[in-house]
């Protein structure tokens, strides 16, 4: 997937939605489209999915990851787990997307933002998509070489 398909992507679309209408979290699904994340999630393997779209030839289009938020030793863990458990050296782009309750929303984001260059395969950021979305680059554990784009998308439900 190119970047400008990534950005024209429906998840994208939905998150520039939400915020062009101001709406987050609850606000977004639950009143707009009676759909409760949450709940889904939560009744879903014990509260967290995997996100794994392939082509038809049977190799990896999208790999995402869903937690809810518990700070950055579980954001880290995270990251590990995708790309020890999850990535092949061919897939190039992963997302996690975090679900957070804490009402101090911004703290989160700003701990987002100081945990991940701490990370073992952090290489640099590719900057924000907005208030809630961010870009990084990752090189692949066992191949410093190799290149792994991830957006790390989080979404607020207080």
């Amino acid at each position: 997937m190119t970047e400008e398909e990534l950005i024209l992507s429906a998840i994208v679309a939905n998150n520039r939605m939400n915020r062009e209408r101001n709406a987050s979290g609850v606000n977004s699904y639950e009143k707009y489209l009676h759909f409760h994340p949450e709940q889904y999630l939560r009744s879903y393997v014990g509260g967290k999915t995997d996100i794994l779209v392939k082509y038809t030839d049977g190799t990896n289009l999208f790999v995402a990851e869903c937690k809810f938020w518990k700070g950055e030793v579980m954001l880290h863990q995270t990251i590990d787990q995708l790309f020890e458990r999850y990535l092949t050296w061919r897939d190039s782009k992963k997302t996690i997307i975090l679900f957070v309750k804490n009402k101090d929303f911004s703290s989160v984001l700003s701990t987002i933002e100081e945990a991940i260059p701490k990370h073992q395969y952090y290489v640099r950021s590719a900057g924000a998509r907005g208030e809630s979305s961010f870009s990084y680059v990752f090189h692949f554990p066992t191949d410093k070489g190799k290149i792994i784009y991830t957006e790390i998308l989080a979404f607020h439900f207080p």
